[in-house]
Order: structure tokens, then C-alpha cells, then sequence
């Protein structure tokens, strides 16, 4: 979403670095996915029953991709919000 703006994403890829290797980033990971898990309960008590499981041969697969997508949300959630904080301030919207 940001390739537009090549000039910006150079300058995010260095000076984001350390910050994804700070305790504190991991630790804001931490509470947005403890944040997400106190919340599926009552979510999923909402929720319809899916109607089968996938074949077996694909649970593998399946859990990986949650996998990786557990890990990978919080961080787009934490580094989007430093993104955004980083931008100057609206003026006039």
C-alpha cells in the first residue's frame, strides 16, 4: 500500500529495524494478541459451526498459515500505529 511512496518506505525500512527488535515492540505483540485471544469466546459463540474440517493431508498447511498469521498481525497492528504516529499531523481535515 505504501510502494507509492518509495522515498518514505526506504527511510521506514531504517529506522523501523531496531525497533522491531526492541523488548517493547515484542511486548505490544504480546498484548494484541492477548487482547484478540480474551475476545474469541464470546466471538465464537456467535459464530456458525463450519460445516466440515479440511481433508487431513491440509491440517498442516492450515495450522502454519494460522501460524503465521498470528505472528504477523500483531506486528502489522504495532508497526501500522508507529507508521501513522511518525506522520505529521493533518491540517485543515
Amino acid at each position: 500500500m505504501l510502494a507509492g511512496w518509495p522515498a518514505f518506505l526506504a527511510h521506514l525500512a531504517t529506522a523501523l529495524r531496531p525497533l522491531m527488535e526492541d523488548p517493547a515492540t515484542h511486548a505490544a505483540y504480546a498484548r494484541v494478541n492477548a487482547a484478540i485471544d480474551a475476545r474469541i469466546p464470546a466471538l465464537f459463540a456467535e459464530l456458525p459451526a463450519l460445516p466440515s474440517a479440511p481433508p487431513a493431508d491440509d491440517v498442516p498447511g492450515v495450522r502454519a498459515a494460522l501460524d503465521a498469521y498470528r505472528r504477523t498481525s500483531p506486528e502489522m497492528v504495532v508497526v501500522g500505529r508507529v507508521i501513522e504516529r511518525a506522520l505529521p499531523a493533518l491540517t485543515g481535515a
